[in-house]
């Protein structure tokens, strides 16, 4: 999937100064918010995909990563992880089922979700995960999950990572 048929990741400056060339964006329309057109030409906050890795992985114990992505050294004003979560309730299994997601930088939590399902069972519940970043240094980010009780498979169903501009 691709801006205009193309790539997923277009030249950084492409659309922005197309707009500006177009006549789409001046002066007096984002004068009001503060942006300058230096700014939308030069691609700040262009999101740029750097992993985008959507092969499904389920279990039923703890996993310290899940999946995984190296980052490089980079220059990108931050970096964006986000990941889609969640559980099966296993019909029949009874009680409980605590479960804790954490988004991992360099090891260290950046975001924590933590669910209790219900008694209620043969249900599947997904979610998304998310945060926003200053990473340059290179480093492990990772997506693990906690399992604390309960017949429960948990789900992640994808991991993207962007550098922002």
């Amino acid at each position: 999937m691709g801006f205009g048929g193309g790539s997923s990741t277009p030249a950084p400056n492409s659309i922005t100064t197309a707009m500006i060339q177009a006549g789409a964006v001046t002066t007096s329309k984002i004068a009001a918010g503060g942006v300058t057109l230096a700014a939308l030409a030069s691609g700040l906050g262009t999101p740029i995909l750097l992993s985008d890795d959507d092969t499904e992985t389920t279990g039923a114990i703890t996993n310290a990563s899940v999946k995984s992505f190296a980052l490089p050294i980079n220059t990108y004003t931050e970096i964006l992880i986000e990941a889609e979560v969640g559980w099966d309730y296993l019909s029949g299994a009874g009680g409980t089922g605590d479960l804790q997601w954490d988004i991992l930088v360099g090891g260290l939590s950046q975001r924590t979700m933590n669910m209790k399902t219900g008694s209620t069972s043969g249900f599947t519940f997904t979610f998304p995960l998310r945060v926003i970043v200053v990473q340059k240094a290179a480093s492990t980010l990772a997506i693990s999950v906690t399992v604390n009780g309960g017949t429960v498979t948990w789900r992640v169903r994808s991991l993207r990572v962007w550098g922002i501009l």
